[in-house]
């Protein structure tokens, strides 16, 4: 027998029922009955078939047919002409669908992913069975997915299609500063991979067919860049070293570099910008006056490397340049250790 649970819309429903007098004594003969159907709230009309099926224990079907049933909302009215009889009233809310017919469907379901209804088949889930929009920005709250969410090493180069990442997806601003964490472009090279990276592969870039890939890409702060310029000015540099390199050349060509020489004297032989330090009111450890020329802002970036006197060696990074008197600002975290004397000499780098 067919399932009559939830009651359908629109199909024929059997409803059993008992009537009960108003000192609840059960009514096991029921005499002239009458029953009222009232569809969505309207107007009460006779059932139109009523039966008693057992004269013993008093039960009553309501056999309503499938217009009786084609409402969203079906309310009953059953009472008999025995003395004392308490009307019996039933709403029925129908439904669009029964047991029976959901379990046809769910059947069906896993029927087309492959499933037995507990593990999904290998292609149960597949491209092919996702809409296109099924999933968008939309479906998801903001903050839903987050790093502890994804398990270390979840997502690889072998779980990214070929061309699942292409300039056509990412939409334009996707990726800015905003995106970046706060110390990207602030916190030094060595303990930023970020950066480091990027000046890396700059550095490489600029030095191909020249020097051996990622050697000079490594001098990742300017105690490095120092030491690199200093080598040049050393009669035994190390083996390897830049200063070797320009040994080896010196060396090939009949010349000699004695060890005194001041470093200030090569660095001009190496095509680099000399200057001094002017004497200023005004002068810092941060801030101070050269005899350096060049609209404002020109020597913005570049490296000032100290050649004489107390502070020999110092590099800094230059964070602005004013015109007038030939101003230098370091950039902002970074001063010498004293501020330079007037008249020292210094060589600009990386400009």
């Amino acid at each position: 027998m067919a399932s009559q649970v939830p009651p359908k819309k629109n199909t024929a429903f059997n409803l059993g029922l008992c009537l009960y007098k108003s000192d609840g004594t059960f009514i096991a003969n029921p005499g002239t009955i009458t029953a009222k159907i009232s569809k969505d709230f309207g107007d009460y009309a006779d059932v139109g078939t009523v039966s008693e099926e057992d004269s013993t224990y008093g039960q009553i079907k309501l056999a309503l047919t499938n217009t009786e049933m084609n409402a969203d909302v079906v309310m009953l009215y059953v009472v008999d002409n025995t003395s004392g009889c308490v009307p019996f009233t039933q709403t029925i809310y129908t439904a669009t669908a029964l047991l029976d017919d959901i379990k046809t469907d769910t059947a069906a379901i896993l029927a087309d992913t492959g499933t037995d209804g507990v593990v999904l088949a290998a292609d149960a889930i597949t491209a092919a069975k996702i809409a296109d929009d099924a999933f968008s920005s939309e479906h998801f709250n903001t903050g839903c997915i987050t790093a502890d969410a994804i398990a270390d090493n979840a997502i690889d180069a072998g779980a990214i299609a070929a061309d699942a990442i292409t300039a056509a997806k990412i939409a334009n601003g996707a990726i800015d500063l905003a995106t970046f964490a706060a110390d990207v472009g602030t916190t030094a090279l060595a303990s930023n991979p970020v950066a480091k990276a990027a000046a890396k592969g700059a550095w490489d870039s600029a030095r191909a067919d020249h020097e051996t890939a990622n050697t000079f890409g490594d001098i990742d702060t300017t105690a490095d860049i120092a030491a690199a310029v200093r080598d040049v000015s050393n009669a035994s540099p190390a083996a390897g070293s830049l200063g070797e390199t320009v040994n080896d050349i010196l060396t090939d060509t009949g010349t000699t570099l004695p060890a005194t020489l001041a470093l200030a004297a090569q660095l001009p032989a190496l095509g680099l910008t000399t200057g001094v330090i002017v004497d200023h009111a005004s002068n810092s450890a941060t801030t101070f006056s050269t005899n350096l020329a060049g609209a404002d802002n020109f020597w913005n970036n570049a490296l000032i490397l100290i050649t004489s006197g107390a502070l020999a060696g110092q590099v800094k990074e230059i964070g602005d340049f004013a015109d007038a008197d030939g101003f230098v600002t370091l950039t902002s975290g970074q001063a010498f250790t004293a501020e330079p004397a007037a008249d020292v000499t210094f060589t600009i780098i990386n400009r």
